[in-house]
């Protein structure tokens, strides 16, 4: 309304001004009222004041300045992860607002609630100087008070339930009493003002602002966090804390709240930063830094600012509108929260419809993880999952269950909604890995988060979740396959997680055959670092729960000391496999499967040490146990027969190896018929003894047959690979240098196309080329083939690799060859300690290299290799690492495209 307003015309009627009676005639009235004082002093409703301590995040204001300039009426919205600092960013941008257009109203709103948004709407009202008013018409006369300003930014903080705007709800919600009344008509509009909303739900982009209005506020670049952590201590870091605080930051994922948490305890404590971190890395006190809460005098009182609670009002919202989410949510927290398939999502999907309803039952305060240990309730304690033991993720029943495909199609469509309510909150997000396939992440300290807030559930409650997901994964992970190692590599980082809460889920068992299935393909794919912690725990569950002398838990223990040869423990490799023998002699007799079968890994470990004369003896009576118990004619009394016959070609008695495998051989093929993987190994070791005994025609004629042809699906098998790798021996041996060449290269040309220049096999063939080169004095040749397989190998395979130390030892004699003396004496010092290292002293390989060495006039090892030889060969190691990979390269490139021509 006008200030001076003129009502020309007839007026007529009571009360039209209030103590005028007016009839006929003009009259002109004059109204002198409080809008002269409002254009003149905006109304500023802010709740903090300005924080002094904000960091400037100038790609967020940039975009800001850009969506909501102060000319124009406009509407955006920041959203993102609790915690990622968008109430900060908007208070500040309300403060930069009020500074730079003086003549501009500024209201905040805290939009969390029905009751809070009520709250703050009545506080504009007092500071509006508007008539006393409740309910609807306080609402109304608000939003027409902010409308009348002259120019106008109104925050609408922590909107995070966009169902009380309208948001996602339907016709038929709205009738529910847990769906809020929409408030979105109370919200101001108009030309002369802008809104700013703040909220964790990405689906106020293209909702309640335009789909291009909206800013992701993410984690801190690591220079604000930084700054953030550098001016919440109030010292400045120095150049000694650099280092370590960046890593700190990475810890807490350069997310504002915890950085300034930590920054504030850091502060009042006087606590280092290194300590700070050495303290968060330790599972013990993580959780009890993490959920530490100090007072925040820019965050609004009741509302808490614990780093592993500041989720949970998400999750309470997400539990009211999307409960499937949430509990496929609880599952996962239970797995590695990188890399989640689709079929694990689903799979949970289908777990969480039969779940009962989250009850999440808070236990008594201060209880945390260690009540799941020290409980003692009557809950079951043989290993054995109960609850929900009717659990069935099989996919395969899918439509069994349906009956038909449209319910299999809603149950997706559920897993669809689901999953993408987690992903609008920030709790999840889409990756693809580098095969293409669409995978999912989950932030780490949501994960954290939920997990902590699970750890004070009641017990029942809590187990449920945990047993979920390792059943989840025992149904999921494939068979013991070659084809599926790419499907079981991308589950093991699941079930060594999943498995690690076997004893909070009552699953130990479960969780132990988990493992036991993991461990099978990490044993066929020679990844001995990882079984070796798979079957460590698979052990600890089955003694728990079953003993020490019980037939599955010796089964692990075996597991468990296979792994201890090839990683250089052969002294506890010894002793394990003979305290597994006794104890299964003792306890189920000497003629025992097992029992046997413990002979055969003892016998096999020596034969790995090259004690070949102790490996002999011992299969010899494997062999006899096996053919009085079990028959000349059983697969595993052949196995035993030819692992004798191998442990004869070690020691060079060929005759009778030679035997042993044609016996091996004609029995397979009259049990089994026809040929497979494993006969052909067999005919491969016949092949190399004929090779041994310098029969090379009958060896090569052997490999031929096998081979066949060579096509490009034979890297899929390393035996074959073998195979091709020893005929081109043979072809070297013979003087056909052409064809082993062209082997060689055709070989390494598949596995680079269908491996990758990486995989082990590959990086053997490199360095086998290099060899080849070596043994016909092609040193020039030989050095860049050689060079570039030891760096890789030592990168992808490690320095103590038995690989890498055969590489390392041929490149030392292809330098001594060249008259590199000291460079050759430096790294075949380094190879030979090296081999004692992984091999042992006594193999016959660090044998081999000790002559090599002493024939080198080199009797004084010890002193030779002093620190400055060590400096030397890291100069020399940096600088193969840095040569270019041209010549390699080019030589591939070249022989995979000749490969297609000519097989």
């Amino acid at each position: 309304m006008d200030a001076h307003m003129t009502f020309n015309g007839p007026l007529q009627g009571q009360s039209v001004v209030a103590g005028m009676r007016v009839s006929g005639g003009t009259a002109n009235i004059h109204f002198h009222h409080a809008a002269d004082r409002t254009q003149n002093a905006p109304v500023r409703v802010l709740p903090f004041s300005r924080n002094e301590d904000v960091v400037i995040r100038p790609s967020i204001f940039s975009q800001l300045d850009e969506l909501l300039p102060a000319s124009e009426a406009r509407s955006a919205a920041l959203w993102g992860l609790g915690g990622s600092g968008k109430t900060q960013v908007a208070l500040e941008f309300a403060y930069r607002r009020a500074e730079n257009d003086v003549g501009c109203s500024i209201f905040w709103v805290h939009a969390d609630t029905e009751a809070t948004f009520a709250q703050h709407f009545a506080l504009i009202a007092r500071k509006a100087g508007l008539s006393p008013l409740n309910g609807e018409e306080l609402l109304k006369a608000v939003c027409h008070f902010i409308e009348s300003q002259p120019r106008w930014l109104l925050v609408l903080d922590n909107a995070d339930d966009l169902r009380m705007f309208g948001v996602g709800v339907t016709h038929g919600d709205s009738a529910t009493q847990s769906t809020p009344k929409s408030l979105y008509s109370y919200i101001p509009k108009g030309p002369l003002g802008s809104i700013l909303w703040t909220s964790r739900d990405q689906r106020i982009a293209s909702s309640l602002v335009g789909s291009l209005r909206s800013i992701q506020v993410t984690s801190m670049l690591p220079q604000e966090a930084q700054s953030l952590l550098a001016t919440v201590r109030g010292i400045a870091l120095s150049d000694d804390e650099i280092d370590v605080a960046a890593a700190l930051l990475s810890e807490l994922h350069h997310l504002p709240l915890p950085v300034s948490q930590a920054a504030t305890y850091i502060r009042r404590t006087a606590t280092p930063v290194k300590t700070y971190l050495s303290r968060l890395r330790d599972g013990k006190k993580r959780w009890d830094l993490l959920k530490k809460t100090n007072f925040d005098r820019y965050r609004r009182e009741g509302v808490s600012n614990s780093i592993l609670e500041t989720w949970n009002i998400t999750i309470q919202h997400l539990k009211e509108e999307n409960e499937t989410a949430v509990k496929i949510l609880y599952i996962l927290v239970y797995m590695d929260n990188k890399n989640i398939s689709g079929e694990i999502i689903k799979a949970a999907a289908k777990a969480a419809a039969k779940l009962p309803p989250i009850s999440g039952t808070i236990a008594a305060v201060g209880s945390q993880m260690q009540s799941f240990e020290d409980d003692e309730t009557d809950d079951d304690t043989d290993g054995n999952v109960d609850v929900d033991d009717n659990l069935d993720t099989n996919d395969a029943d899918d439509t069994n269950d349906a009956g038909d495909t449209g319910d299999a199609d809603d149950a997706d469509e559920v897993t669809e909604d689901a999953v993408t309510r987690l992903r609008e909150f920030s709790f999840f997000h889409m990756t693809v890995n580098p095969y293409g396939e669409l995978m999912f992440d989950m932030h780490h300290l949501v994960q954290e988060a939920t997990l902590y807030n699970h750890s004070v559930w009641d017990l029942r409650d809590s187990m449920r979740y945990p047993a979920t997901a390792i059943r989840i994964l025992t149904q999921l992970f494939p068979d013991r396959n070659r084809a599926n190692w790419g499907r079981c590599s991308k589950y093991l980082s699941h079930v060594t997680r999943a498995s690690e809460w076997a004893e909070v889920a009552n699953a130990e068992l479960v969780a132990a055959d988990l493992l036991n299935q993991a461990s099978a393909y990490l044993y066929d794919a020679d990844l001995w670092n990882e079984k070796y912690t798979v079957d460590k725990k698979e052990y600890l569950l089955r003694k728990k729960i079953l003993g020490k002398n019980h037939r599955a838990t010796l089964c692990s223990l075996a597991n468990l000391t296979s792994t201890y040869n090839p990683r250089g423990l052969h002294d506890e490799a010894e002793k394990s496999y003979i305290e597994v023998l006794a104890l299964r002699q003792e306890i189920f007799g000497r003629k025992d499967l097992q029992t046997i079968m413990s002979m055969s890994d003892l016998a096999t470990a020596y034969l790995q040490q090259g004690r070949y004369d102790e490996a002999g003896k011992i299969f010899i009576e494997v062999v006899a146990l096996r053919q009085e118990i079990f028959g000349r004619k059983d697969l595993q009394t052949i196995m035993s027969m030819s692992d004798l016959a191998t442990a004869y070609l070690q020691q060079g008695r060929y005759d009778e190896a030679e035997k042993i495998f044609i016996e091996v051989v004609a029995l397979r093929q009259e049990i089994l018929g026809g040929s497979d993987l494993e006969d052909e190994s067999y005919m491969a070791k016949l092949a190399t003894t004929y090779v041994k005994q310098e029969r090379y025609d009958e060896g090569e004629k052997i490999y031929l047959e096998l081979l066949e042809m060579l096509e490009p699906s034979f890297v899929t098998n390393p035996e074959k690979m073998d195979i091709a790798l020893n005929l081109a021996d043979v072809y070297a041996i013979q003087n056909k240098r052409d064809l082993s060449e062209k082997l060689l290269l055709k070989v390494l040309g598949f596995q680079i196309t269908f491996l990758g220049l990486t995989h082990e096999q590959t990086l053997r063939t490199i360095s086998h080329i290099g060899t080849e080169y070596y043994s016909q004095r092609r040193y020039k040749e030989a050095e860049p083939f050689l060079k570039q397989a030891l760096v890789l190998q030592q990168d992808f395979l490690g320095r103590n690799h038995p690989g890498t130390c055969f590489t390392m030892y041929i490149l030392a004699l292809c330098w001594l060859s060249q008259g590199w003396d000291s460079k050759a004496l430096i790294l075949m010092t380094h190879c030979y300690q090296l081999q004692c290292d992984v091999l042992g002293p006594t193999h016959p390989l660090s044998r081999d290299t000790e002559r090599v060495l002493n024939s080198w006039d080199l009797l004084c090892l010890g002193a030779k290799y002093s620190s400055e030889s060590r400096t030397w060969l890291t100069g020399v190691m940096t600088t193969l690492t840095s040569e270019p990979l041209v010549l390699l390269l080019l030589l591939l490139i070249l022989y995979v495209l000749d490969s297609y021509s000519t097989s």
